[in-house]
């Protein structure tokens, strides 16, 4: 039995564009991803950082960082914080929590996850995670807010990286700070 093609169901502009990003050819790419930017929604974010962290080519890798750098869709903030917990893209974080603060994000209800990261991750990953936290405006979550200073108090009271450790006391002085306007 035959299928006529026009009994299928077509994709959408939109779910053909999160295909297209994945083609082996440049031209395709490129054109998904300005596809990408006109029906601009929070579900492009996960493919487009696997685009990111896959694709070798400099000017998409380029183009998808000044599109991740600018998101202004409120949703995004939620996918880019369930990226940072995703294990794909562990090695990407420094990445991922600057799209977050170039995009002018506040995720104050995951304060703990950014102070974990910064215990756990590199020292840019505690840089780029001081620095969203600085951008931070209270009222804050008060669980997450203590989890976080509980995180930093026990790393600090360990063997702390002497690299981190300034950028960690820095962390706490904010989240003090932010506690007491809270």
């Amino acid at each position: 039995m035959t299928v006529d093609n026009e009994q299928l169901p077509r994709k959408s502009r939109k779910e053909q564009a999160k295909t297209d990003l994945f083609s082996p050819m440049e031209e395709i790419v490129m054109g998904a991803i300005k596809k990408a930017e006109k029906y601009g929604d929070a579900t492009f974010v996960e493919p487009l950082l696997l685009v990111y962290i896959t694709n070798e080519d400099p000017e998409i890798k380029s183009r998808i960082s000044e599109m991740m750098c600018a998101l202004k869709i409120s949703d995004a903030e939620v996918e880019l914080v369930k990226a940072l917990e995703n294990p794909k893209f562990e090695n990407h974080k420094s990445d991922i929590l600057s799209f977050i603060w170039n995009s002018g994000f506040q995720p104050i209800e995951h304060v703990n996850l950014f102070a974990r990261i910064s215990t756990s991750g590199s020292y840019l990953e505690a840089l780029e995670s001081l620095t969203i936290i600085e951008q931070m405006e209270p009222p804050m979550q008060e669980d997450s807010l203590i989890e976080a200073m509980i995180e930093l108090r026990s790393y600090l009271a360990d063997k702390p990286d002497p690299d981190k450790k300034d950028l960690l006391l820095a962390m706490h002085k904010v989240l003090t700070d932010l506690e007491k306007s809270t």
